[in-house]
């Protein structure tokens, strides 16, 4: 296989990355480019297939979550790329206990610690589910932990091990993304209804539509649009 990382990791990341193939891989290929999607790019030797995965550490997770950028992140390259994943390094446990820990975190909250800890694992838990309804989602505590699943993903997606599941997600046309996307939300008929109905031809068609798009198209009621919305949106 080959890997691709992202230039535009930090060099310390893309150190540790490299030593780790190096040390536990025995095919893995790696060099370095700036990708347009993703963070870290597995492909076959002969570029027909490819895995892509966008990479977060726990407190990039969560400050990403609250800007939106972590969503446009995982759904671009879902569209994309036939195999996408979110990675998370870390625990949403360890992050709330290092928040705590700091004064000025303390004081924000007027010490309510079971306020701080309600909201932030809410927060967490609600960007979490919303990422996995896009693509499977990988965890680890550590790095070495989420790098060993994600070649061992890569390896049997490549190799077209048909007994493998993990999460991975099945072979999508692309012309059928969108349909996919939105079958998360409102389900395979509806979603084909909306993609077909407005003509959309890719994410960044998908991004322009609006409640009243959506409520033009017969079948579908304004509860249902600003299901949609909501999910395109964040809101």
């Amino acid at each position: 296989m080959n890997l691709v990382i992202d230039k535009r990791e930090k060099p310390s990341r893309r150190l540790d990355v490299r030593s780790y193939m190096v040390a536990n891989t025995d095919d893995v290929c790696v060099t370095e480019d700036t990708l347009l999607y993703g963070d870290y790019l597995f492909t076959s030797k002969s570029g027909n297939e490819s895995v892509v995965f966008e990479f977060k550490t726990i407190d990039d997770f969560m400050n990403s979550s609250k800007d939106g950028s972590l969503f446009e992140e995982v759904i671009n390259q879902t569209v994309h790329y036939n195999y996408s994943y979110l990675v998370i390094e870390g625990s949403i446990e360890e992050y709330i206990k290092r928040m705590w820990s700091i004064r000025r975190i303390r004081n924000a909250w007027n010490n309510d610690y079971r306020k701080f800890l309600r909201v932030t694992f809410n927060g967490f838990k609600g960007a979490f589910n919303r990422c996995l309804s896009i693509c499977p989602v990988i965890t680890g505590s550590t790095l070495n932990n989420v790098l060993k699943d994600m070649v061992d993903v890569s390896d049997k997606i490549i190799n077209n091990d048909n007994h493998f599941v993990f999460g991975s997600k099945r072979r999508i046309k692309h012309d059928n993304k969108l349909i996919a996307l939105l079958s998360n939300v409102c389900g395979k008929k509806t979603a084909k209804l909306i993609v077909d109905s407005l003509e959309l031809k890719g994410l960044k068609d998908l991004l322009t539509v609006t409640t009243e798009d959506l409520t033009s198209i017969k079948g579908i009621g304004v509860k249902k649009a600003r299901v949609v919305t909501d999910f395109i949106y964040g809101e």
